[in-house]
C-alpha cells in the first residue's frame, strides 16, 4: 500500500510540474528594448530585439506614421539592433512600437513597446520686416516726394 501511495505522489508531483513548465512556456518568446521611450520627433532611437528566426527580416513601424520606420535582419541567435528615424510628421503623444517577424519556430511574432513622442525642438527665427510693408511705405514716400516737388516747380513758375 505504501508503494502505492508514494507512486501516486510521484505522478501528482510529475503532473504539476509539466503544467508549471507549460504556463510557463506561455510566455513572450523574444522582447524589445528602446534607447529612448519618450523620443522627440524627427530623432533617432537604437531598436534592440531577441527572440527571432535567425538570418529573418523584421518590420518596425510606429503607430501614428506612415508606413514601416525599418526592415532588419536578425543575427544567428535571433537578435536584432537596428537605429530608426522617428518621423518630423509622427503623431504626438503616446505610440506603439511594433517589431514583427517570425520566431525560431517559424511561428509569426509580434512584439509592442509603448513611446511618448513629442515635438522638435523648433529653430527660433530671427524677426524679419514683413518686406511688403517696407515696399509700400517706401512707394508712398516716394510719391509724396515727388508730389512735393512738382508742387514747388509749380509755385516756381506761377510767382515771376
Amino acid at each position: 500500500m505504501r508503494t502505492r501511495t508514494l507512486s501516486a505522489s510521484v505522478i501528482v508531483a510529475v503532473l504539476t510540474l509539466c503544467v508549471a513548465v507549460a504556463a510557463g512556456a506561455a510566455s513572450p518568446l523574444g522582447e524589445v528594448t528602446v534607447s529612448n521611450p519618450a523620443p522627440r520627433r524627427a530623432s533617432d532611437i537604437q531598436v534592440a530585439s531577441t527572440g527571432w528566426q535567425p538570418d529573418g527580416v523584421v518590420t518596425v513601424s510606429l503607430t501614428g506614421t506612415d508606413g514601416v520606420l525599418a526592415h532588419a535582419t536578425s543575427d544567428a541567435t535571433g537578435a536584432v539592433q537596428v537605429r530608426v528615424a522617428i518621423p518630423a510628421d509622427a503623431a504626438l503623444g503616446t505610440q506603439v512600437l511594433s517589431v514583427v517577424g517570425s520566431t525560431s519556430g517559424g511561428f509569426p511574432q509580434q512584439i509592442t513597446s509603448v513611446l511618448a513622442v513629442s515635438g522638435a525642438d523648433k529653430p527660433s527665427r530671427p524677426a524679419r520686416p514683413p518686406w511688403t510693408i517696407v515696399f509700400v511705405l517706401a512707394a508712398i514716400a516716394t510719391v509724396l516726394i515727388l508730389l512735393s516737388a512738382r508742387s514747388e516747380r509749380q509755385r516756381a513758375i506761377a510767382s515771376p
